[in-house]
């Protein structure tokens, strides 16, 4: 899949501009994420995307399976993704769906002196009851092209990629929900995008936030 090389905050737009190598004009998207926390022996998952503003197709440009936020060991840390998110996409919002689980992990993420720019968290508010409808969502945007998902991201050495994880749960082959953190964060960003989807400002004169300084 190819990958911007380069993001610029519009501050009219309040998008991300987003430049590809060969290209001679910019592209506006939508950046958001969605963390899925480590549980047990289960490794957490988050997922960034850009959603094109003319086209609504939904991007999925960054994967990453983990077991912790900070570095522990040979483990792969989360603070890697956040400072990729940040570095290369300008990305700030994330949604998440376990507020148990994310008072713990939020205090590591603040705690961890290699994430520069804080992420701001926002809670997707969905419940179990709503897996099947996130799902045909899910289904929907890959028949009408409205999803783009990279066959190579991730770390299968840790878990199947997204791509992977759908294909089985497709077959039917999905028997345990927590063999699937991957569409877990999908099924969040889903519904964070769905309850807040980008609008154009009304006023522009906003100020920038501190973090796009």
């Amino acid at each position: 899949m190819e990958k911007p090389t380069k993001a610029k905050w519009d501050r009219e737009q309040h998008l991300t501009r987003l430049f590809f190598e060969g290209r001679q004009e910019e592209d506006r998207y939508y950046v958001t994420g969605a963390i899925e926390w480590a549980i047990g022996l289960i490794p957490g998952y988050a997922v960034l995307s850009a959603q094109h503003v003319k086209t609504g197709v939904l991007w999925i440009f960054e994967e990453f399976p983990f077991w912790t936020v900070q570095t522990v060991g040979m483990e792969k840390p989360l603070w890697e993704f956040f400072r990729t998110a940040w570095k290369k996409y300008l990305c700030r919002y994330f949604y998440y769906s376990n507020p148990k689980d994310h008072s713990r992990f939020l205090r590591q993420v603040y705690q961890e002196p290699l994430i520069r720019s804080h992420p701001v968290f926002v809670e997707a508010e969905y419940a179990s009851k709503a897996h099947d409808r996130l799902d045909n969502l899910i289904l929907e945007y890959q028949r009408q092209g409205k999803i783009k998902i990279d066959k190579e991201a991730g770390d299968r050495e840790i878990i199947g990629n997204l791509y992977d994880q759908l294909s089985e749960k497709h077959k039917g082959l999905v028997l345990d929900e927590d063999t699937i953190p991957g569409i877990k964060a999908l099924r969040c960003l889903l519904a964070g995008i769905t309850k807040h989807p980008y609008q154009k400002p009304m006023m522009t004169d906003e100020e920038i936030p501190k973090s796009y300084v």
